[in-house]
């Protein structure tokens, strides 16, 4: 049984140009631990720059990826329909001038009002009378600011109701979707 070897130096013609010195060990003497770090040494070198250049179209991807999400976010923004707050806040006040007692309200937010009601109509009615009221002032103003969309179809308007030296009288219920309010006073 004899051994096979294969030759260990490059053909002649190969002699003067390394490159090719180290193709030709690469290629024929992968049975000599000199020629397979000289493989693995030639391949690190290629695996680098192909995984450079993976890395640059991955970052690339990525990049633009998140210049289309950015995009497409801002286009929705600006197609979503805007509130006019003005012609809100003119249908409230309307609303409001036709009601004798309230003195004043004020949005403090988008669909969180504080009104100020006279005291002697407030304290001189009957408790069933201030929450069918409130309710009533409640549910017209939730759907004046639906309408002008304002708040979803499935929020509602959180009006405070005080009195004219300041104190808090009726506040929104703590139940989730209910118009009614805490009578306090």
């Amino acid at each position: 049984m004899g051994a096979f070897y294969l030759p260990i130096f490059p053909a002649p013609e190969t002699q003067g140009d390394r490159d090719l010195l180290q193709d030709h060990i690469c290629d024929y003497n992968v049975g000599f631990s000199f020629s397979i770090l000289c493989c693995i040494i030639k391949n690190k070198g290629r695996g680098s720059i192909v995984n450079a250049e993976k890395k640059k179209w991955l970052v690339l991807i990525i990049f633009f990826v998140i210049v289309i999400i950015i995009s497409l976010a801002t286009l929705f923004n600006a197609l979503k329909p805007k509130v006019d707050y003005e012609s809100l806040n003119k249908e409230i006040a309307q609303y409001i001038h036709g009601l004798d007692n309230i003195i004043d309200i004020e949005n403090t937010e988008t669909g969180t009002y504080k009104i100020t009601l006279d005291n002697e109509i407030w304290y001189s009615a009957e408790e069933k009378d201030k929450a069918s009221y409130c309710l009533a002032v409640n549910t017209t103003i939730t759907a004046i600011c639906q309408k002008y969309k304002a708040l979803k179809d499935t929020q509602k308007a959180y009006i405070y109701y005080y009195d004219e030296s300041g104190v808090l009288i009726a506040e929104p219920s703590e139940k989730l979707y209910s118009l009614e309010s805490k009578i306090l006073y």
